[in-house]
């Protein structure tokens, strides 16, 4: 028998204890109708798909977020190759090193060596779907698609 998505939810949530809601990536062939783009959740600065989760899992009038290759030309640079949709651009690393000569990098590998190993070493990401659509679990029916995997928000406490 099948773990419903609400089970997996309860069970998640009171076991780490979390504050903030658990999104679940889930493949669809259409667009889904009550999702949006990471645009229209994150209206200033960067809108990075990852803003646009914390932002759902932290408010609950934020509502389902969804990728596919059209919605690319409004996100930041790099999300089509974390979806899998393109290969990451050749220059990623200087976003994510401390070494960057990028003054807006994120710091969050030693070198860029070491981030161009990383990427490398995760080999090429597939898209699972036309679409990949994050929402969060408590709002998600077992109708909702092939649950891929679940991103849960912490803090140390939790």
């Amino acid at each position: 028998m099948a773990i419903s998505i609400k089970t997996i939810n309860d069970n998640i949530t009171k076991a780490g204890g979390l504050n903030y809601r658990i999104i679940g990536v889930f493949s669809q062939d259409t667009a889904p109708k009550d999702a949006v783009t990471a645009a229209k959740v994150i209206t200033q600065g960067n809108p990075c798909v990852s803003r646009a989760l914390f932002a759902m899992a932290s408010d609950k009038d934020v509502p389902a977020v969804y990728v596919g290759q059209e919605t690319f030309k409004e996100t930041c640079w790099a999300a089509p190759g974390w979806f899998g949709y393109t290969a990451f651009p050749p220059n990623v690393e200087q976003m994510f090193s401390s070494d960057s000569p990028n003054p807006q990098h994120w710091g969050l590998k030693k070198s860029m060596a070491i981030c161009r190993e990383t990427f490398d070493d995760m080999g090429k990401i597939t898209p699972p779907g036309k679409y990949i659509v994050m929402r969060a679990l408590s709002e998600a029916g077992d109708d909702a698609g092939s649950l891929l995997s679940i991103l849960c928000f912490g803090n140390t406490a939790q």
